[in-house]
């Protein structure tokens, strides 16, 4: 199977369901969107490394994971406000 082929396969398949998901909103859309964040900080770190940084890349993965959960959590900040 060629590559757009493939392409086309997947997309296929997820573009509906992530229409889907984005119709749901809330906690159904924050969990997936959680992982992803998750997932592209940890390859964001990898790509570093290969270059020969060093960074600390369970605070950012954990902290990009928590940061989609909170905005899911409290979407606005007027519940924070005085």
């Amino acid at each position: 199977m060629k590559e757009l082929s493939k392409r086309t396969v997947v997309a296929t398949a997820a573009i509906p369901f992530v229409l889907g998901l984005m119709y749901l909103g809330g906690w159904y859309l924050a969990v997936p969107l959680a992982a992803f964040a998750g997932w592209a900080a940890h390859e964001l770190y990898r790509l570093a490394q290969e270059k020969g940084v060093n960074p600390i890349e369970w605070v950012g993965v954990t902290a990009s994971v928590l940061f989609v959960l909170f905005a899911a959590w409290r979407p606005t900040f007027r519940d924070f406000a005085p």
